[in-house]
């Protein structure tokens, strides 16, 4: 067999071999290249989105709840400041006439109810500790006492409870007390809880008054307070002669003078700011007119703002005046609270941005408190006013009181009380007021039937001899309540005396904190 190609199939793999490839169609390439394209700009969306969005919680895995956590945080460790005993601000004087503090007393009590594990009173700068005690521990009541005289420093009482339940807690005061000198009557004051806001509303900053802000620092570091002041002269914030910041050493107490820092004002809105640390503060109060003693007391933080406010402490034959505080305008409508229910007494407007003093006249026989409406939230306080003999006079600072569960005041021995009740609720009210010794033992108990808007008056003294304490029990929070204090060697001395010191809660304060986990959450 021949293997050697014939001539024509040689010349046909030639022609094979000349044929030209395939052409792409030009409209065929470019659908690839936007295919392409389109292809890695989708590729790039993804990506930013996986790394910039989060993905709903219902795609992600939750958890068991085993990994959610539900706690109640409780405060078990009470501080509360007692404000030293009353001292004029200047004792040298100048000239014939020197400032004398007279024959000045004081004494405080502490008091401690409920669970309490240990309960201390020291002066302050002063490692010296006071412990309460409870003289039966067997009773069904928890209390522990002591009792001591209030000296030039504040004290400070320190209280670790066992747990936090409505029912405990500490309410203790100071009661300072003179019938010769320039601060003859009686001045008292509840020892006073930190925070970082404090509020005040004062009588005149005017020539005869001296106005002493007192600012405790229990922490174990220096803090400052800021100070805004608001007068009546005109709206807004008073430019201050002197510095409007107060300086706090660790541990300590500083001295700021009110009436230098804001003269010439009717009356004065305070208020305290900061951040450093909770801090406790007073404003001790006097007032003289050439050699007349008008009056010396303490002021106290007077709370939020609000619509509503009651303050008892009233009975008649008082000269209350109403100083009041609003940002804005507002209208408010003060009444009389009697032992009967409420009349109104007087309507004003507040023009907002300062403060307000209205002299209410004197307050009827029956009265037991102040009651205060508005359209707007107010700032609300009262100096109620006393005449004695011989142009000598003394006054009282009242705040609004809140209703509260449990409550109690505790005064020293040498102070006798008169407690004032007024039912804030639109309910009836049912509770029972228990009067104890100044050891913590029981002397007696009366229950309380209030409609609402109606107050009364009950004597510590017809709780049982010896009571010094006081403890109200409501159930459904209908009754707000303070005791206006007296001295016995005040007024057999021929003297007028007044104060007020008010109730304290005795419920701690308590928050629930929840944690879960979050597997949405990327660090």
């Amino acid at each position: 067999m021949s293997t050697n190609a014939s001539p024509q199939s040689a010349q046909q793999d030639s022609k094979a071999q000349d044929v030209p490839k395939a052409q792409v169609p030009q409209g065929r390439r470019m659908g690839r290249v936007v295919t392409s394209a389109l292809t890695a700009l989708i590729i790039i969306a993804l990506a930013l989105a996986l790394l910039l969005l989060r993905p709903p919680s219902a795609l992600s895995d939750q958890g068991r709840v085993a990994d959610i956590g539900s706690r109640q945080v409780s405060q078990l460790n009470l501080t509360d400041y007692c404000p030293a005993r009353m001292s004029l601000a200047d004792t040298t004087g100048f000239g014939e006439a020197k400032p004398d503090e007279g024959n000045i007393a004081s004494a405080s009590r502490y008091a401690a109810f409920g669970p309490v594990y240990a309960s201390y009173a020291r002066t302050v700068g002063s490692d010296d500790e006071l412990k309460l005690n409870d003289a039966d521990p067997s009773d069904d009541d928890q209390v522990q006492t002591a009792s001591s005289p209030a000296g030039e420093g504040g004290s400070i009482q320190s209280t670790r409870l066992l747990k936090a339940v409505q029912g405990a807690g500490a309410a203790s005061s100071m009661v300072s007390w003179a019938t010769s000198g320039d601060l003859r009557g009686v001045q008292a004051a509840s020892c006073l809880p930190t925070g970082f806001e404090r509020s005040f509303l004062l009588p005149a900053s005017q020539k005869g008054w001296s106005q002493q802000l007192v600012v405790y620092n229990p922490s174990t570091k220096a803090a400052s307070v800021n100070l805004e002041a608001y007068g009546t002269s005109a709206r807004g914030p008073l430019a201050l002669n002197t510095r409007g910041v107060v300086t706090v050493k660790a541990g300590g107490d500083s001295v700021y003078d009110l009436a230098a820092a804001a003269p010439g004002q009717d009356a004065l809105f305070v208020r305290l700011t900061g951040t450093d640390a909770p801090v406790a503060a007073t404003v001790r109060l006097s007032a003289m007119s050439g050699t007349d003693a008008l009056g010396s007391d303490f002021a106290t933080d007077i709370g939020q703002e609000s619509r509503q406010a009651v303050l008892p402490g009233v009975e008649g034959g008082d000269q209350p005046q109403l100083l009041l505080m609003s940002q804005g305008k507002a209208h408010i409508k003060a009444s009389w609270v009697l032992s009967t229910g409420s009349t109104q007494a007087k309507e004003a407007d507040l023009p907002g941005g300062r403060v307000a003093a209205i002299d209410m006249g004197q307050a009827p026989e029956g009265a037991v408190g102040l009651s205060l409406d508005a359209d707007a939230p107010v700032l609300s306080a009262a100096k109620l006013t006393r005449q004695g003999q011989d142009g000598q006079s003394d006054f009282a600072m009242l705040a609004p009181a809140s209703a509260r569960k449990v409550s109690a005041i505790a005064l020293p021995d040498q102070a006798v009380g008169s407690l004032a009740l007024v039912n804030v609720s639109g309910r009836e009210s049912s509770a029972t007021l228990v009067g104890l010794d100044g050891a913590g033992k029981r002397t007696g108990s009366r229950s309380l039937n209030l409609n609402p808007g109606q107050g009364t008056i009950v004597s510590m003294a017809d709780l049982g001899h010896g009571t010094a304490l006081a403890r109200l029990e409501d159930s459904n929070a209908t009754l707000a309540w303070s005791a206006r204090v007296g001295v016995d060697a005040v007024s057999q001395a021929g003297v007028t005396g007044l104060a007020v010191v008010g109730a304290q809660a005795l419920e701690p304060q308590t928050l629930r904190v929840r944690a879960q986990q979050d597997r949405t959450l990327v660090r």
